[in-house]
């Protein structure tokens, strides 16, 4: 028994649902259309006669559409859990037939002087440092922090206070002995020293305004110096050679140029050297040969260039001719 009432109280709202779909189809077929759907010979008579006009198309309609519409509904109350249609009450049923409201709960007597309730459990933030704890407890159960002496006063007992003494007798009494001042605030051996040879810094000997001629401040040659003599090897060697702004062309090549000894970082877009930046000649080379319809070409009169044989290999796949002596041209 207890098995059948628990499943009827799970699925009570399918029960009332069923029960309820059932008496509103009996009302409506039999209201309508005459038809006592709960009567074998109805269904029997149904089966072998012809529904015609509009009356007879409902009716069909109904019938056909009871099953689906049922099945549909049931799956909604069982997935929700809940009825499908929810009727209020009117008040007065409700409150008749509500349970009494229960008595108000007696207030708690007053702990008696003396005595102390247990305290309240306070929970603590969790990343609260060890040291802030106790000021939080009291602070949450409104207590004022006790004054905390920075001196051990446990074994102080009985301690009277000193008689208060005059300005005049503490005076008396300090040792005058005690800070004894110097006679003369010269310092030994300030007049040993001379100023005269030069021992204090000078600043007429620094001249900010003169250009500085030192060789290490001297320009780097640019990329460039060297185009003249290549032009003119290239005219001994009987080709038709002239200058294109910082390219050389030569029959069908166009050449660029780096002869500068220093260290210098290839990249695709810029060449760095110490204190240098210069714009790629590879890509200036490539971009310049496309418009003249020239097969780009490089001329290595310096190879001191970060990974050049990886560079190479990259510039020759992209179709450039790396040339690294002047008897290649």
């Amino acid at each position: 028994m207890k098995k059948i009432a628990d499943f009827f109280k799970a699925h009570r709202y399918v029960i009332i649902w069923t029960l309820c779909y059932i008496f509103a189809m009996k009302f409506i077929l039999g209201a309508l259309f005459n038809f006592n759907m709960f009567s074998q010979n109805a269904w029997i008579q149904l089966a072998h006669s012809h529904l015609h006009g509009f009356g007879g198309f409902v009716f069909g309609l109904m019938v056909l559409a009871a099953v689906p519409m049922y099945a549909a509904t049931t799956a909604i109350i069982i997935r929700t859990k809940k009825p499908l249609f929810t009727i209020p009450l009117p008040g007065f049923i409700v409150r008749a037939f509500a349970p009494p409201a229960p008595e108000p709960a007696p207030e708690p007597a007053p702990a008696p002087k003396g005595q102390h309730n247990e305290p309240e459990h306070i929970e603590l933030p969790q990343y609260m440092p060890l040291e802030m704890r106790g000021a939080f407890i009291r602070t949450r159960r409104g207590g004022i922090r006790p004054p905390v002496s920075a001196f051990d006063t446990s074994h102080i007992t009985n301690m009277t206070a000193p008689a208060k003494q005059s300005p005049t007798t503490a005076t008396e009494t300090e040792s005058v002995d005690d800070f004894p001042l110097p006679s003369d605030f010269d310092t030994p051996g300030d007049a040993d020293i001379n100023f005269s040879d030069g021992a204090l810094p000078s600043f007429t000997t620094i001249d900010f305004d003169s250009p500085t001629t030192s060789a290490d401040t001297q320009p780097s040659p640019q990329p460039g110096d060297a185009t003249p003599e290549i032009i003119k090897h290239l005219t001994d060697a009987g080709h038709a050679a002239h200058s294109d702004g910082e390219f050389i062309v030569c029959d069908k090549h166009l050449i660029a140029i780096h002869t500068d000894n220093d260290f210098w970082i290839a990249d695709d877009v810029d060449w760095f050297a110490g204190g240098k930046q210069r714009p790629s000649p590879i890509a200036a080379v490539i971009a310049r040969a496309a418009q003249l319809e020239l097969q780009p070409a490089l001329y290595l009169g310096a190879t001191n260039i970060l990974d050049l044989e990886q560079r190479i290999a990259k510039w020759e796949s992209d179709g450039i001719r790396i040339i690294k002596d002047l008897s290649e041209l």
